[in-house]
């Protein structure tokens, strides 16, 4: 305890964080960092309380804890005044980047039906990503048969977003820098340390700014309905190479609070702030609705869209195509896209 206590006064003394706002983002990225199980486990005790098999003491991977050496000169932004740092090395959360899968007999005793998965599939491999590693590690590299992947959660945001990880030719990995910008965190690539936005794929500082991530198709729906959708699909195992407290939500107290770790630049008072907003494009315009005011019928563009919510995921069909469909708070999602229309059934 004293020791947490120490590193609070120092993340506090070097932000001078008199502001109760920015104590809370430190706060918040202390927990998430503390999260971490310890070590010296014993290695018979692989399940924990958590009730899966998780990664044995003696083989818990260490990444690399020092500085980023993104060239921060090269930018699209102001890194000084546009983003928030948590003054702490790269890799202060452990991300996965040697997925192992398993079968959903394994996962059964730590995932509940209703609980949020991840679902990445093509027509050789189906793969589902639970969200309480997604929450914890926030970034998994991966493949889905030949194709390079990230799958990635953004706390500050509530939101999930897959992208191929193929920039240039090379295949890139992915880390958390620590960074955040229109409170969406910069992951970093282990090739340039350039910084790329989680919720647009862009890179916004380093050699490759300017450069954006191809999206990749997924679908974000219940643990229950990828059992039933897809029974024979690979599922991450809960043995991600650290340990961490699977069992709690580091983000629950940021959820219901008022505070916003970083600027705004587009805001937006039609809905609040930490509203969830699921959204989607269609003809290159973002359109949004709120789970409680989610319209069944609407016409748009002169097309007629059929919305729908099935196994805790929501579907748009638009005639005879399925719209891709994102979630975000309301203050991110509207943040990258300012043009957004809100699509509210009257309540």
């Amino acid at each position: 305890m004293e020791q947490k206590k120490s590193l609070i006064s120092k993340i506090g003394s070097l932000y001078n964080l008199s502001n109760k706002a920015w104590l809370i983002v430190a706060l918040i990225g202390i927990g998430i960092a503390g999260l971490t199980y310890s070590p010296t486990q014993g290695e018979g005790d692989v399940k924990g309380v958590l009730g899966c098999n998780q990664t044995p003491a003696s083989e818990l991977k260490t990444l690399p804890d020092e500085q980023l050496k993104t060239i921060f000169s090269i930018a699209k932004i102001d890194i000084a005044r546009d983003t928030v740092n948590f003054n702490s090395n790269k890799n202060y959360i452990p991300v996965v980047n040697e997925p192992k899968f398993t079968q959903y007999s394994e996962t059964d005793g730590c995932m509940q039906n209703e609980e949020l998965v991840v679902v990445v599939q093509n027509a050789e491999q189906t793969k589902v990503y639970p969200s309480k590693i997604l929450l914890s590690n926030l970034i998994v590299n991966d493949k889905i048969a030949d194709t390079d992947v990230v799958i990635s959660y953004c706390g500050f945001c509530d939101s999930y977003q897959v992208y191929e990880r193929k920039f240039q030719n090379e295949s890139l990995s992915f880390g958390i820098s620590n960074y955040i910008y229109k409170n969406s965190d910069l992951l970093f690539d282990n090739k340039s340390e350039s910084l790329w936005s989680q919720m647009s794929g862009e890179a916004l500082s380093g050699t490759f700014t300017g450069g954006k991530l191809k999206r990749y198709p997924f679908r974000l729906m219940s643990y229950q309905q990828a059992k039933t959708e897809f029974p024979s699909a690979e599922v991450l195992s809960f043995d991600t190479g650290s340990r961490r407290d699977y069992t709690s939500n580091q983000f629950k107290d940021f959820i219901t609070s008022d505070e916003i770790p970083s600027p705004i630049f587009n805001a937006s008072d039609k809905l609040k702030n930490k509203q969830l907003a699921i959204g989607f494009f269609l003809n290159n315009r973002a359109y949004a609705f709120t789970p409680d005011l989610m319209p069944e019928k609407i016409n748009l563009d002169g097309r007629e869209l059929n919305i729908s919510k099935q196994g805790g995921e929501y579907i748009v069909i638009a005639g005879d195509e399925k719209m891709r469909v994102y979630q975000a708070y309301w203050y991110v999602w509207y943040d990258f896209n300012p043009e957004t229309v809100i699509i509210n059934k009257q309540g």
